[in-house]
């Protein structure tokens, strides 16, 4: 497994409203995964979740496997497990990791975009920001002149056959003037779409300064 592998992970327990999850793994690696699992939680700021990875000397699909030994052990644990990431396996392959305290959260805050945008008179302007999982994120908007409205979208990337999913996630034409800033907690990958609206303007275009951060 490796970094996308690991972030799929974190992106697919964030969504998840289960509290306690369970992977099945290989023997080889099951411990780096787990590390690597608990740092991407840690990260994102996902409280509350109990993971267990879980693996075996022989696949399940071998008489003589012990998978369905280590699967019950996790299954009659979880419910006692502390927040946090775990392992059951055979004796070289059990941690627990538990849940990291806030103020152990390494918290990063990427700028994910910082650009001056123009809208002429009378016109719209849609700008799509990706955004590379769930966590915080926070906008601000500086208009040079006059106002402009603002209606925020959060598009969902899609999955397997399912198509994008547009949700707004601020009420339409949020209107600017001077100095605008919000904060809004992402679910997961996806875009934060900005329709910025200068049609009630049929002389004056729009300058705005744009920012976006993701952590």
């Amino acid at each position: 497994m490796g970094s996308t592998d690991y972030q799929k992970l974190v992106h697919a327990i964030a969504d998840s409203t289960a509290d306690r999850i369970m992977i099945t793994h290989d023997t080889a690696g099951i411990e780096a995964s787990a590390r690597a699992v608990h740092a991407g939680i840690s990260a994102a700021q996902i409280r509350g979740k109990i993971v267990a990875f879980v693996c075996s000397s022989l696949p399940e699909s071998f008489e003589q496997s012990d998978a369905p030994l280590y699967i019950g052990m996790a299954l009659g644990a979880l419910p006692y497990l502390e927040a946090g990431v775990h392992t059951f396996g055979p004796l070289s392959s059990r941690t627990s990791i538990p849940q990291a305290g806030l103020d152990q959260c390494e918290i990063q805050h990427k700028l994910v975009y910082d650009e001056t945008v123009y809208v002429s008179a009378g016109a719209f302007q849609t700008i799509a920001i990706p955004l590379a999982g769930p966590g915080k994120v926070r906008w601000s908007c500086r208009v040079e002149q006059m106002d402009c409205t603002m209606t925020v979208f959060f598009r969902r990337a899609a999955s397997g056959a399912s198509k994008p999913a547009e949700v707004e996630i601020r009420p339409a034409r949020l209107h600017l003037e001077g100095t605008a800033e919000d904060e809004w907690s992402c679910p997961g990958q996806g875009e934060l779409v900005l329709v910025l609206d200068n049609s009630g303007s049929w002389m004056n275009g729009k300058r705005l300064n744009l920012r976006v951060e993701h952590w």
